[in-house]
């Protein structure tokens, strides 16, 4: 009997797409060939950081240009300065007080006074107007004073030597020569033509009782007066001053007398003493009195210091005319004058202020002298 056949159906049917697959699929023998890689979108996140990193330092840099501008407006980014340094703090200005301890006061006002009238103690056992602390008189014709005013700078080493021996002499700090190993005849040597006149047999000539202050005393007043050391030589050539010998280091009396009247007066009122860091002020008036002592002249009172030339012209013998502005006062005759200078008016007279630095020691020393 004959087998019998399956009968397929058009459903069962295999489509060519299918038998080929099946027909070609690889085998071990056959390799695969590779998969084409499917393209990948490209990520942006590079190309944003940059375009933030240029925007910061670009703003960086604007910034920085805005403050450069601010702090040095004469800089330029084209011509760029030295690398900043620290900032040091910014001190506070430092205030002028005034000063209120007196003995303070007291010591810058002794040295003032020493300034204008060296021989100060024996001034102030005669003098009328004086007032501790604050106003005195003197005249110009056996201190230093004229070449202080305006411009202390003219007082020379010795002016300042006549000042400090002027005032240790008179302070009683000088001692018998005779301290200092001196020959017996000393004075005798040093002066013959005075003491070889028979007039002039003093104590001085005859057993050498002159006085005499060592070099050191004098450095150490020096020192404490004027901030330095000095140069040893005589000193100004005032009446009544010392002069220096070199050979034994001292400096001794001169002899002779002094003589004459000299018609300027000056007033001096302090009207405040002050402090600024390690600097002290004293700020004082002055005034300048010309006395005419013939009896019909008159007694002129002035607004400013005036020296002996800038009244009396010494080739013609004749008053120099002043400018009418300065003329405070006028009387006939030679006049018993009072203080003219006064708590009320001592600004309408010339003002001055005297510098002094203190030292290490806490010692003010005299610098300068300025006119306001």
């Amino acid at each position: 009997m004959d087998e019998e056949k399956p009968i397929i159906t058009p459903e069962e049917t295999l489509t060519p797409t299918e038998t080929e697959t099946e027909v070609e699929a690889p085998t071990e023998s056959t390799p695969m060939p590779p998969a084409e890689p499917t393209p990948q979108k490209k990520s942006q996140k590079p190309l944003i950081i940059a375009l933030v990193v240029v925007l910061v330092l670009a703003l960086g840099v604007i910034a920085y240009l805005l403050f450069f501008n601010q702090q040095s407006p004469d800089q330029s980014p084209t011509n760029p300065t030295t690398p900043d340094t620290p900032e040091t703090p910014v001190e506070e200005p430092v205030e002028e007080v005034v000063i209120e301890d007196q003995t303070v006061t007291t010591a810058l006002f002794t040295k003032l006074l020493a300034l204008h009238i060296p021989k100060s103690k024996s001034y102030l056992n005669y003098a009328q107007n004086y007032k501790e602390g604050q106003t005195f008189e003197f005249r110009g014709g056996y201190t230093t004073n004229e070449h202080i005013y305006p411009d202390a700078s003219e007082l020379t080493n010795q002016d300042k030597l006549y000042i400090v021996t002027s005032y240790l002499k008179d302070h009683d700090d000088f001692e018998l020569i005779s301290n200092f190993d001196v020959p017996s005849n000393y004075f005798a040597t040093k002066f013959p033509t005075y003491c070889d006149n028979a007039n002039n047999m003093d104590q001085i000539c005859t057993n050498n009782q002159g006085y005499a202050v060592s070099e050191e005393k004098v450095a150490e007043t020096y020192q404490s007066f004027f901030g330095t050391t000095p140069t040893f030589e005589n000193p100004t050539p005032i009446c009544g001053g010392a002069a220096y010998d070199s050979e034994y280091h001292i400096f001794h009396d001169t002899v002779g007398g002094c003589g004459g009247v000299d018609p300027i007066n000056h007033q001096l009122y302090v009207s405040k003493y002050t402090t600024k860091g390690d600097l002290a002020y004293i700020y004082a008036s002055l005034d300048t009195i010309y006395e005419d002592y013939d009896p019909s002249g008159t007694t002129s009172v002035y607004r400013a210091y005036l020296e002996n030339a800038d009244i009396w012209d010494s080739d013609t013998h004749e008053i120099i005319a002043q400018d009418p502005s300065l003329l405070h006062e006028e009387s006939l005759g030679v006049s018993e004058y009072g203080m003219y200078i006064t708590p009320e008016n001592y600004t309408f007279f010339e003002q001055y202020r005297f510098i002094f630095q203190k030292n290490d020691d806490g010692n003010y020393f005299f610098d300068s002298v300025e006119k306001l």
